[in-house]
């Protein structure tokens, strides 16, 4: 006779779910997560196939996995698990360190609960410090609306953004998006300095050297000299 008290009778269905899955209680697949250390992840299929249409698609399409061994290489093991957590039990704590990549492993297992959750933090979070960085990244997701809001602030306070750490890495096709609008407060000396350290970050990425002339940086920057 099964006592009570068993923990399946005292909790929700998602704090038992949880503890299935802390305790490693009939797990049927294994994925293998990281890139240079790999560790291993036991989960549920069933679980996972009823939250993500990825994972769905993984265990029953058509194409279906035939090893119940998965290789994540582009997700770092503790980010794997939040996922984990958030698809068991729809709790998650989001914070600057992990929004990013949680909202990459959200959006490549298309689970829509957690993107918008990471996007609501990232609304909450816009800084001039950090801007920069949030709209590299939602252009890369595609995530028209939040880049969008992103652009705004850059638009508002234009001056500070501008001299941000972030500005310098800004994918070049943002990059002019910003600077034709007519919408960015800033003057053309602050645009143009801008443009120029932007530019020798570029070349930094490509050649790494200490000095780059004049032709180089007109060459890196390419139409976007002309719109300055």
């Amino acid at each position: 006779m099964v006592s009570p008290t068993a923990w399946q009778m005292e909790r929700s269905f998602e704090q038992t779910n949880w503890h299935m899955l802390q305790d490693g209680r009939l797990c049927d697949v294994t994925f293998l997560v990281g890139n240079d250390i790999k560790e291993e992840v036991k989960a549920h299929k069933f679980i996972l196939a009823s939250r993500s249409p990825v994972f769905y698609a993984m265990f029953c399409g058509s194409l279906a996995e035939s090893s119940n061994t998965i290789q994540v290489p582009d997700i770092e093991p503790e980010i794997f698990r939040a996922l984990l957590r958030f698809i068991y039990t729809e709790d998650c704590t989001i914070n600057e360190d992990n929004v990013m990549p949680l909202l990459y492993s959200a959006k490549k297992y298309e689970n829509s609960r957690l993107t918008e959750k990471c996007k609501d933090y990232l609304n909450t979070q816009l800084s001039i410090d950090n801007v920069c960085v949030i709209l590299q990244h939602v252009h890369k997701f595609d995530e028209t609306e939040l880049g969008q809001k992103c652009l705004e602030f850059i638009f508002e306070d234009g001056e500070n953004v501008l001299k941000s750490d972030g500005f310098a890495s800004l994918p070049k096709e943002v990059l002019q998006k910003i600077i034709e609008s007519d919408n960015l407060n800033a003057d053309e000396l602050s645009i143009y300095d801008a443009c120029k350290r932007w530019a020798v970050e570029q070349q930094k990425q490509k050649c790494k050297k200490q000095k780059y002339p004049g032709t180089e940086l007109r060459q890196e920057l390419g139409e976007i000299v002309y719109i300055i």
